[in-house]
């Protein structure tokens, strides 16, 4: 019997994406990071962006990681961060989105579409393209 990823007691990255970014300060966009691989706990989210990122206090974005469901339509954020004044990224280095604070909001079942999100604050500010990464645990 070959053991699974699902079967390996631990966190492991779940979905690993590259995301084309969005350098339009203005512009929000959505990008599919993928399906979940069987029931999960996010317990960490990570973007590692290919150019800085320099947060500004009035005109900025916020990445958010959502769960869209099996249908797609879900709506659930399991993290988000605001690129706001001090909130800053170094190229090739990234750091963590934050998770949820409500427990129920980290967890994905099995097929559940995650998408990775850029909501504009004020007249925005540009995302470079990089690479998300969802970090969990199985629930099975």
């Amino acid at each position: 019997m070959s053991q699974k990823q699902r079967d390996i007691q631990g966190d492991h990255v779940v979905i690993r994406t590259s995301v084309a970014g969005q350098t339009t300060a203005g512009t929000a966009a959505e990008f599919i990071l993928g399906r979940a691989p069987y029931a999960l706990e996010v317990t960490e989210v990570r973007f590692t962006p290919a150019a800085g990122i320099t947060g500004a206090a009035t005109n900025h974005f916020t990445a958010t990681v959502r769960n869209r469901g099996a249908a797609g339509s879900g709506t659930t954020v399991m993290a988000s961060k605001s690129y706001d004044n001090g909130v800053n990224e170094t190229a090739w280095v990234g750091g963590t989105i934050t998770l949820s604070a409500t427990a129920a909001n980290r967890l994905a079942a099995e097929g559940d579409t995650l998408t990775a999100e850029k909501l504009i604050v004020g007249t925005g500010l540009g995302m470079p393209a990089g690479v998300i990464e969802v970090i969990g645990r199985s629930r099975g």
